[in-house]
């Protein structure tokens, strides 16, 4: 039997509801039109509408209130599933749902940033709204999440310099393994209960929640021989590792790359993945733990770049110029990486010189020499929406690779939960950690 409610309790219940309607949608009207979306099958706009407002007498009595209280939630959920930004629900709204009802507001768990600075000091566990899949999207449950120094560089602000607060709260983390949630509309090829592995999209959420929603087109199904913390390990590296030497060099078997900082994270899956592509592998590390792991990663040659003379340590292993290099590291030694290189040698870099590292190199020698430099961002494409498809593509090779043998996970530090990130992001940022750093996502 419903409980007797008081005709203001009621309106104030769908009131409540009403309001978070209109966060949602931005207006409450008997018709509500979804803003056209871009769908990834068919690259055109998608247009839908919520109905119309229902008409008739006002309703009376508890149970007639408790009726319009619960179609005014309703139609507040409906607005708030069909908003592109998965807007927030009115605190009004909220308090209606719990306090009235008894329904729980779909939250859930984030480690999220209110400023930029220190991530392994600000990282905070927080409450938030858990997102619903829009067309051409899936909702992942992430059950492992891997760091990567990009988290805590955009928590520092690396991608807002001069400010010091991002617009809203800021959830970073760009390498995730789980399972489909849900699936949006027009989405092909997953349905929930899969098993999923993304990098994602440096613009949108990152992975440091329990759920993550993500365009279904740069994601892929994982690996069926690891397990989520293995794997979670894997999608970043590859895809930075794999675009920069088969899209921008263009490496050719039987050649040289040198891999500095090969005991790294993105290192060591360079050098796999060259090893795969059937280059000679000369990769840099300094101790004998790193060294060692290199060694297991499939280096042919191990350097040591604390030597200041890097052209020497080449030589001392037989090399006077190598084909290509792939700097795994900072470019404060842009200068005399370009110096190793053959003539029609290519370089990658990760991230964009200063000016400063800039002006070391010999520019006239690099023309002379017909050098290459590469920029690698394996954000690009869904950042610009330029060929995004291929993305999951490369996430598919990665799986069969795995599948197959051919590429191994790099994980050698596993923490428990996602209650440990911060002593996770110290370790990640102390420049001693080896391969990559793994946590269990918290449910």
């Amino acid at each position: 039997m419903a409980p007797a409610v008081s005709t203001r309790h009621a309106a104030l219940l769908a009131g409540g509801a009403v309001l978070g309607l209109y966060q949602a949608g931005g207006a409450f009207a008997p018709s509500l039109q979804r803003t056209p979306t871009r769908s990834p099958a068919e690259g055109r706009g998608l247009r839908g509408a919520a109905g119309a407002a229902p008409e008739g007498p006002a309703p009376s009595g508890a149970a007639a209130a408790l009726a319009c209280g619960a179609a005014s939630v309703t139609l507040a959920a409906s607005a708030a599933r069909r908003s592109k930004q998965g807007a927030q629900v009115a605190p009004a709204a909220r308090r209606a749902l719990e306090g009235e009802l008894g329904v729980q507001a779909s939250t859930m768990k984030a480690w999220a940033v209110t400023k930029y600075g220190d991530a392994s000091a600000l990282l905070t566990a927080m409450d938030v709204e858990k997102p619903q899949p829009g067309a051409g999207e899936v909702l992942v449950k992430n059950m492992a999440i891997a760091t990567n120094p990009i988290d805590y560089k955009v928590v520092a602000g690396a991608l807002a310099p001069g400010e010091e607060a991002p617009p809203q709260r800021l959830i970073v983390g760009w390498d995730s393994a789980g399972v489909v949630e849900a699936v949006g509309e027009g989405v092909k090829g997953f349905q929930a209960g899969d098993k999923v592995w993304f990098a994602g999209d440096i613009t949108k959420d990152g992975c440091y929640s329990q759920y993550t929603k993500i365009d279904s087109r740069i994601i892929s199904k994982m690996p069926s021989t690891l397990s989520f913390e293995d794997a979670a390990a894997l999608p970043l590296t590859f895809q930075t590792a794999w675009e920069g030497m088969v899209e921008l060099m263009g490496v050719q078997k039987g050649k040289s790359i040198f891999v500095l900082n090969g005991a790294g994270g993105l290192g060591s899956m360079v050098i796999q993945v060259a090893k795969h592509l059937g280059l000679t592998v000369i990769a840099s590390a300094s101790r004998a733990e790193t060294i060692e792991f290199c060694k297991q990663m499939g280096a042919d040659h191990v350097v040591n770049h604390r030597n200041e003379d890097l052209g020497a340590e080449l030589k001392h292993v037989g090399f006077d110029c190598v084909d290509y290099i792939y700097n795994a590291h900072e470019n404060d030694r842009l200068g005399e990486l370009f110096k190793l290189l053959v003539c029609d040698g290519r370089l990658v870099v990760t991230f964009g010189p200063t000016q400063e590292q800039m002006a070391k190199v010999d520019w006239t020698t690099a023309w002379l020499k017909r050098q290459t430099l590469c920029f690698q961002m394996m954000f690009a494409r869904s950042m610009f929406n330029t060929e995004p498809a291929m993305v999951g593509g490369v996430m598919a090779t990665l799986a069969k690779l795995v599948d197959q043998g051919s590429i191994k996970t790099t994980v050698t530090k596993k923490y428990g939960n996602m209650e440990e990130i911060n002593d996770a992001t110290k370790f990640q940022m102390s420049g001693k950690a080896i391969g990559k750093i793994c946590l269990t996502m918290t449910h």
